[in-house]
């Protein structure tokens, strides 16, 4: 919960959500996960949008990743945690990519 210097506490937005790394990426880790440990997810703080919205957003990350070829170690390891990163926004909204492009595409006609 996050107290507001206004007020009293209010609870902070987000959803109980598996653990992509365990339960998507590497599923026979189940039970040994060195993200999650056994605990296979748990509360992440979220905004809550609706489904447009949320595709909007991961479209953009998407659009943002840069999956050319990596240079070095540190590079691959942050391009591996982006992509960890944007499974978890898939998931916790539910992304649906046919969805998504049909919105953006609607959208672009219509400007």
């Amino acid at each position: 919960m996050m107290e507001d210097s206004q007020g009293p506490a209010m609870p902070e937005q987000g959803a109980l959500q598996g653990c992509v790394y365990c339960g998507v990426i590497y599923p026979e880790l189940k039970g040994n996960c060195p993200r999650c440990g056994k605990a296979g997810g748990g509360f992440r703080a979220a905004q809550m949008m609706d489904r447009e919205s949320s595709s909007r957003m991961i479209l953009d990350m998407m659009n943002e990743l840069d999956l050319s070829d990596h240079h070095s170690i540190e590079d691959d390891g942050a391009k591996r945690e982006s992509l960890i990163s944007l499974l978890k926004d898939i998931t916790l909204y539910d992304f649906d990519l046919v969805s998504a492009l049909a919105l953006r595409i609607r959208e672009m006609g219509e400007e």
